[in-house]
This record gives C-alpha cells, structure tokens and sequence, in this order.
C-alpha cells in the first residue's frame, strides 16, 4: 500500500478519536444540566408550561 495513503487515513482515524473523546468528555455536564432541571420538584418548569400554553391557545 501507498505509504500516504496509510498516513491519511490514521490522521482520518485520530481526529475521529480525538471528536469522540470529546463527546464524552462533555456528557457529564451535560447530565449535570439535566439534573439541574428537576431539582426542587422541578421549580421553575411550572412558570415555563404556563407560558408555552399561552403560546398555544386559541385566540
């Protein structure tokens, strides 16, 4: 095989890697800031319905 060729397709793999490694690197705090949307019985989420319907209704 193309000595090139071999070379760009491990730098097409590394940066493959490199982009998972960095989804996963976020997904914590992406949990976190779903976490952080149901605390205190999810307040806050009432007031945001409340205002979605509104949205919503017939006029």
């Amino acid at each position: 095989m193309d000595i090139q060729f071999i070379a760009s397709q491990l730098k097409h793999f590394d940066t493959f890697v490199t982009s998972i490694v960095d989804l996963f690197q976020g997904f914590p705090n992406l949990i976190a800031d779903l976490a952080d949307l149901f605390k205190n019985n999810a307040a806050g989420w009432g007031d945001t319905w409340e205002e979605t319907k509104k949205i919503f209704e017939n006029k």
